[in-house]
C-alpha cells in the first residue's frame, strides 16, 4: 500500500467517523443497542446495499474490533468480534491505518 493509498484510506476513516457521530443516529443507536460501546470509537468501514441493510466495522475505544452486520428489515443486527487482523484486513484494509493511529 504506496503513501497515497493509506492517506485516502485516513480520510475516509475520519469521515465515517465524523458521520457516524454527527449524523447517523440510528447506526449509533443499533450498535449501542447491542452493547458496543460507542463512546470515543472508529467507524472504519461501512457500506449499505440496495435494500438498506448496513454493513462495516467499528473499533472501540480499547480498540476491540467489531464486524457488523444490520438487516433493516427484520431489524436483526450481528456482530463479531475480529481477533485475527491480518485475515481481516484482506477485506478490510482500513482495520490496518486505523490501528496505526
Amino acid at each position: 500500500m504506496n503513501d497515497k493509498e493509506r492517506e485516502l484510506l485516513r480520510e475516509e476513516i475520519y469521515e465515517l467517523t465524523e458521520l457516524f457521530y454527527n449524523e447517523w443516529d440510528d447506526l449509533r443507536n443499533a450498535l449501542h443497542k447491542v452493547n458496543i460501546k460507542i463512546d470515543n470509537g472508529r467507524l472504519v468501514a461501512f457500506c449499505e446495499d440496495e435494500y438498506s441493510n448496513e454493513c462495516g466495522v467499528f473499533i472501540t475505544s480499547n480498540n476491540e474490533i467489531i464486524q457488523f452486520e444490520i438487516n433493516n428489515e427484520s431489524d436483526k443486527i450481528q456482530t463479531k468480534i475480529i481477533t485475527n487482523i491480518e485475515e481481516a484486513s484482506k477485506d478490510f484494509p482500513q482495520l490496518v491505518i486505523a490501528l496505526e493511529d
